[in-house]
C-alpha cells in the first residue's frame, strides 16, 4: 500500500456504548443459604440484574451489525478503534449508521421507559439476590447515558512541510512515521485477509476430505475472493498473498461448485488436494500472524 492511497479515503471511529445487565459478585461473601437458594441459570461469574433481556439482545446484534458493516467495507489501522474507508464505501457506511443509530436510541428509550418493571420483575423472583444487588443498579440517566453510537470520518496526514508548522528535523521523522504507520496497516489487512483465508479454505478442505460439503462454506469461500476483488486488493502489495489468492480463485471457478462436489468424489478429492496446498503457501508470507497454528 503507498502513502498516496490515504488521499482516497478517510478514516472513521465508530463507537458504540452499553449495558450489559451483569454485575460481578464475590461468591464467598454470600450467605450459605444462597447456594441454594439462586437459580443456576443466572448463577455465571458476571450475575444477572434483569430477568428479560430482550432489548439488551437487540441493541447487541445491532452493534455486531454494525461492526461487521464496518469490517467488510473498510481497511484495518494502527490506531485503536479506528478503520480506514475508501471513498466510494464512505456514504454506505454513513447510511447504515445512521440506519442503526436511529433504532439503537429508540431501544434506549424503551428500556429506560421498561427500567422500572424489569427490575421490579426480577426483585420479585429473586428477592435476596435483588437486595444484594440493588445499589449496583444505575439510574435512568445513569442508564440511558451508557447507550450511544457515535462515528467521526477524518483525515489523517503529516502537516505540509511549506506550511513550516513543523522543525524540519521534527518534519523528517513524522514523514517516517507516517510511511511506517502505513506499512503496518498493510500488515494488519495482509494478516486479517490470511487468518480469514486459512479458516474458510481450511474448513472446505476438511469437508472435501470427509466428503460432507457445506453450501454455506463454499459461499464463505466466494464471498471471501469477492471482497478481495472489492476493497482489499487494492492496499496490499504482498506479492506471495496476491499470488494464493489468485491460486484460490482459480481452483474455485474450475472445481467450486457445490452440488458437484456433492455428488463427484473425483471433483471433491482433487479440490481437497489443491486446497490443502494452498494453505500451505501461507506459511511463506513473510510476517503473517495467524491466530491459530498450521496445521499442515
Amino acid at each position: 500500500m503507498k502513502v498516496d492511497q490515504l488521499r482516497e479515503g478517510v478514516l472513521v471511529s465508530l463507537k458504540m456504548g452499553r449495558w450489559n445487565a451483569s454485575v460481578k459478585i464475590d461468591p464467598e461473601k454470600l450467605p450459605k443459604h444462597l447456594a441454594d437458594e439462586i437459580p443456576k441459570q443466572i448463577w455465571r461469574t458476571m450475575q444477572d440484574m434483569v430477568k428479560d433481556k430482550s432489548i439488551l439482545t437487540e441493541m447487541t446484534s445491532i452493534r455486531n451489525r454494525a461492526k461487521y458493516v464496518l469490517q467488510c467495507n473498510a481497511l484495518m489501522f494502527p490506531i485503536d478503534n479506528v478503520w480506514f474507508v475508501p471513498k466510494d464505501r464512505i456514504q454506505y457506511l454513513d447510511d447504515h449508521f445512521t440506519k442503526y443509530q436511529k433504532r439503537y436510541h429508540e431501544l434506549t428509550d424503551e428500556l429506560c421507559k421498561k427500567y422500572k418493571k424489569l427490575k421490579s420483575e426480577f426483585k420479585e423472583e429473586y428477592p435476596v439476590f435483588f437486595k444484594i444487588i440493588e445499589n449496583k443498579y444505575p439510574s435512568v440517566d445513569q442508564l440511558k447515558g451508557k447507550f450511544y453510537f457515535t462515528w467521526n470520518f477524518f483525515q489523517f496526514t503529516i502537516p505540509d512541510e511549506d506550511l513550516d508548522i513543523l522543525p524540519p528535523s521534527v518534519y523528517e521523522r513524522e514523514k517516517e512515521k507516517f510511511k511506517n504507520m502505513v506499512k503496518e496497516m498493510e500488515q494488519m489487512t495482509v494478516n486479517m485477509v490470511g487468518q480469514m483465508l486459512f479458516d474458510r479454505v481450511k474448513k472446505l478442505e476438511e469437508q472435501c476430505d470427509s466428503g460432507s460439503i457445506n453450501k454455506a462454506t463454499v459461499n464463505g469461500v466466494e464471498n471471501f475472493l469477492s471482497k478481495w476483488e472489492d476493497l482489499w486488493s487494492g492496499h496490499v502489495d504482498e506479492s506471495k498473498m496476491k499470488s494464493i489468492v489468485k491460486s484460490l480463485k482459480h481452483q474455485m471457478k474450475k472445481n467450486g461448485n457445490a452440488d458437484v462436489l456433492k455428488e463427484n468424489d473425483a471433483v471433491r478429492t482433487e479440490l481437497g488436494k489443491r486446497l490443502g496446498k494452498i494453505i500451505g503457501r501461507l506459511d511463506n508470507v513473510p510476517n503473517l500472524q495467524l491466530k491459530r497454528r498450521l496445521d499442515i
